[in-house]
């Protein structure tokens, strides 16, 4: 659907989007998948951070804050880590970084986890969940340390895209747009300097004035709206090909009491199905400038999938599982005999 000026070009359903942190269950997806390996470099979520990459501040040395060391793999997946966003999130202070390297831009993945583990943390890991691109970013590193030889990217394809046939899902670029990616308006278009190297060139919001690249594992892919389905709907099969039973209900466990809705990589809701009755739904949203997106998956088969080139109406830029989710959901109750056929292929995807 397009609501824009004549000669605005039509959005299909399989052109692209930046999906935002609705990448962050993906990244859930692979590292569950990961514990499932066995042998003695079988992923535990009970493992430190620390232990897995070994990290120092510049210059080497001990990190800053002890409490670095206590950081599991769990606490990273629900924002757990100790970081929060009130001094800086450091995969949109690009200059800030190389400025303590002393370097040009554009910066590393590298420098970044380099650069935060000279910094303190905000909170004893384990004690809260406030939201944390950076411990999703870390996820993206863990996955490449377990899969020598394999980018972040390449092993979401190995164990989440191969296995359903998708073909479209890949990493978004910094500064341009894919074949058949829409073109993101944002709200409030605005200019900043490029991060990506040293010119200072002002670029569009979104197109290179953050490096999308670095934030692979927290939020960077580009997929189409049946695609994400096709991974949701995977939950739905007798035999689920992404994840044993036992692996989905670690993903979908909210580790702490006091935070029961943070789930591994996931948000869960409670919905009414057509039957008035309490629905478990697990879902994410995602946003960047241009962009607001939500994958909802409900227990008991239903998906949603809702993405669009442009945030919403402010103050409420963000689409929520709590009431895009529940609201979709009340339309679906709605439904009183669903077609049994199986679309998938009408858009370049494999049946199940």
């Amino acid at each position: 659907f397009t609501w824009a000026e004549p000669g605005y070009e039509l959005t299909q359903p399989t052109d692209l989007f930046r999906i935002g942190s609705a990448t962050k269950p993906l990244t859930s997806i692979v590292i569950n998948r990961l514990t499932e390996d066995t042998g003695p470099g079988a992923l535990q979520m009970t493992a430190t951070m620390q232990s897995i990459l070994d990290l120092h501040p510049p210059g080497g040395g001990a990190v800053a804050d002890s409490r670095w060391n206590d950081i599991t793999v769990s606490q990273l997946l629900i924002s757990a880590g100790g970081w929060t966003t009130e001094n800086l999130d450091p995969l949109f202070f690009d200059d800030v970084i190389a400025e303590s390297f002393g370097t040009r831009l554009p910066v590393s993945k590298s420098q970044i986890a380099t650069f935060m583990a000279g910094q303190p943390l905000q909170f004893t890991p384990g004690t809260q969940s406030i939201y944390s691109n950076f411990g999703f970013f870390l996820l993206g590193r863990i996955i490449e340390k377990l899969r020598p030889g394999r980018t972040y990217a390449q092993s979401v394809k190995d164990l989440i895209f191969q296995p359903l046939g998708l073909k479209r899902p890949t990493l978004g670029k910094e500064s341009g747009r894919l074949k058949r990616e829409v073109t993101y308006e944002p709200t409030n278009p605005a200019i900043g300097p490029t991060v990506l190297n040293n010119s200072g060139k002002l670029v569009p919001s979104g197109y290179g004035d953050f490096n999308l690249g670095n934030a692979d594992s927290a939020g960077s892919f580009v997929m189409s709206a049946p695609d994400y389905a096709k991974i949701l709907a995977a939950f739905d099969q007798p035999t689920n090909p992404l994840l044993t039973q036992a692996s989905v209900d670690q993903m979908w466990t909210a580790p702490l009491a006091s935070e029961a809705a943070i789930l591994r990589g996931w948000i869960q809701a409670w919905v009414p199905d057509e039957h008035g009755n309490t629905v478990n739904a697990y879902h994410h949203n995602g946003s960047l400038p241009g962009l607001a997106t939500l994958v909802f998956h409900r227990a008991d088969g239903i998906s949603f999938v809702l993405f669009f080139n442009r945030e919403l109406v402010p103050p409420n830029h963000v689409l929520y599982g709590e009431q895009q989710g529940r609201e979709l959901s009340d339309i679906a109750n709605e439904v009183t005999e669903w077609p049994s056929d199986d679309l998938f292929p009408t858009y370049g995807i494999p049946a199940f």
